[in-house]
């Protein structure tokens, strides 16, 4: 879980549609009050079943605070000189022990893991480019946009512009639903 600017984020746990999910019931015109509640239950129950079935793999205590390090640096510079330092193991070992575990390099788990991250702060943020870049751990903004590009092949500029027309449009990311609001 990150917190990042006050909001808390799941590691790797794509939710945004099921959010959005939740957040056109809420709208509907056409459905109960009742009838919302009995489906947002079920949504949140999906919810709740993705978060508990997104961790079931074991992972080696070493991997864990290799990936836990790299979650609590991940705006830093990390090098496997210092990865491997923190688990007191070579770095030859340190890349074994991570790659192992989570089927990535440790560089490219901190890539997804900041893309994810900047996905996130375009979709709910107001921040330019340049300040999501340098929030996520990259020092350079136009490197940013071709790191991102190639990894999800999307422009961050016409993603955030499209994101945050639909945040407006929506006006909340989360709407919790009562019989009033139906």
């Amino acid at each position: 879980v990150y917190n990042i600017n006050g909001k808390l984020i799941f590691r790797s746990l794509d939710g945004y549609d099921l959010m959005k999910k939740m957040l056109d019931l809420c709208y509907n015109e056409n459905l109960s009050a009742t009838e919302i509640n009995s489906r947002a239950a079920l949504i949140l129950m999906e919810i709740i079943m993705l978060m508990a079935d997104h961790e079931t793999e074991t992972i080696s205590e070493d991997a864990e605070k290799l990936r836990t390090y790299l979650d609590l640096h991940i705006t830093e510079k990390i090098s496997l000189r210092d990865m491997a330092a923190h688990i007191f193991k070579s770095e030859s070992q340190t890349l074994r022990i991570f790659k192992k575990a989570f089927n990535l390099t440790p560089y490219d788990y901190l890539t997804k893991t900041r893309i994810t991250l900047a996905k996130t702060l375009l979709r709910g943020s107001s921040l330019s480019i340049r300040d999501i870049a340098f929030r996520v751990g990259f020092n350079d903004e136009h490197y940013f946009s071709t790191i991102f590009r190639d990894k999800t092949d999307l422009n961050t500029g016409i993603l955030a512009d499209e994101l945050r027309i639909e945040l407006e449009q929506s006006k909340f990311l989360i709407v919790i639903c009562s019989p009033n609001s139906a």
